[in-house]
This record gives C-alpha cells, sequence and structure tokens, in this order.
C-alpha cells in the first residue's frame, strides 16, 4: 500500500473486531482480533497509526492496549490500579483539592512511560461543530429509522433488532416490549424559573 502511506487508520467502537474475553468468547471476533493485533506492530513500522477509540480501557485486548505508543484519557475516564498505575494516576485532576472529572472539552495524553501531555492541566481541545448555528441545528436533529428495500419490520420489530445486538449479555435485562411504557420526554417537562 505504498501509495497511502503513511496514513492513519481512525476506529470507533474498537471492541467491535478487537474485543477481548471481557466482551465476547465468539470464535470469530476471537479470531478477527488475533489477526488485528498480530498486524498492529507490523503496519506501525510501515507508517502506519492506528487510533482506536473504546469506553473502556479493558475492552480491547491486552496486546492491543500493551502496544499504544499513548492513551488518550477524555471525560469518564477511569482505570483501576491494577489495571494500570501510569493511566489511573491521569483518570482525575485536582482542582484545589477536590478531585475533578474531564469536561467534554478536555483530555490528557499519557505516553506508555507513564508521562503526559499536558503535565498538570487537562488539554482542551476544540468542540464541533464549531459554529454557534450548527450546533444549535444538531440539537434539532432526529434519528428516523427508514424501511429497507424489501423489509416488511414494522416499528417496534426494528428497534429491537437494532437495540438487541447491541446490549450483548445484559439483553436478558432488556424491559419485554408488552411491560415497556414510555415516559416523558425532556422536551415536554415544563421550564423551571427561579427568582433571585
Amino acid at each position: 500500500m505504498p501509495k497511502i502511506l503513511p496514513c492513519t487508520i481512525y476506529a470507533d467502537e474498537t471492541q467491535w473486531f478487537l474485543a477481548g474475553s471481557r466482551i465476547t468468547n465468539d470464535t470469530d471476533r476471537a479470531k478477527t482480533a488475533e489477526v488485528v493485533t498480530e498486524n498492529a506492530t507490523e503496519i506501525r513500522s510501515a507508517g502506519v497509526r492506528l487510533v482506536f477509540f473504546a469506553q473502556d480501557y479493558k475492552n480491547i485486548t491486552p496486546a492491543s492496549r500493551e502496544n499504544m505508543t499513548c492513551t488518550i484519557l477524555c471525560r469518564g475516564a477511569q482505570v483501576s490500579r491494577e489495571d494500570n498505575a501510569a493511566l489511573s494516576t491521569h483518570c482525575y485532576m485536582k482542582y484545589g483539592k477536590i478531585p475533578a472529572r474531564y469536561k467534554p472539552n478536555e483530555g490528557k495524553f499519557v505516553h506508555a512511560d507513564g508521562t503526559a501531555y499536558p503535565v498538570t492541566e487537562p488539554w482542551q481541545f476544540r468542540m464541533f461543530p464549531e459554529k454557534q448555528e450548527d450546533r444549535d441545528w444538531c440539537t434539532q436533529v432526529r434519528i428516523k429509522y427508514g424501511k429497507k428495500y424489501g423489509d416488511a419490520r414494522e416499528g417496534q420489530e426494528e428497534i429491537e433488532d437494532e437495540c438487541m445486538p447491541e446490549l450483548g449479555r445484559y439483553a436478558a435485562l432488556a424491559i419485554p416490549k408488552e411491560q415497556y411504557q414510555p415516559g416523558p420526554s425532556l422536551s415536554e417537562l415544563p421550564e423551571v424559573t427561579t427568582d433571585e
């Protein structure tokens, strides 16, 4: 692939193809994770940078985590000292004496040796979209699922087909559709005002 090198490959929800045994024991997914892990170090020497996104430190294979040149910790980052002492130190910041979590637009690079950039204060990155009118527009966007060609599934069936695989081992805890009672939408709640 000399025409595209060097390059960066971004992978969101990495656990779908790089899942460790904590996520799945499916043989096909385990084989895929094995192939990706084996090739990660090879392609790195050819100038390919892999950027993986996952919602938990242990959602991807141990070998993949250990080969990361750095980890970016963002909002909600939680890594125990037993899992990785270097990352655990940087999961919380200390503003004064109160430990605080990263805000949505904050993060920190933690290198493999435990050093971090920035050293103390978190790095503030730009929020997208940048224009306020685009952000306002995004708050009005709603997702509407349309029927695929030849797809006769109706409303609830399609929702179950979309959501149940995402729940994984927690699918058994899902509320059966005959017992589900929707609550009020946040947009229907009355506005609360306070007198100053």
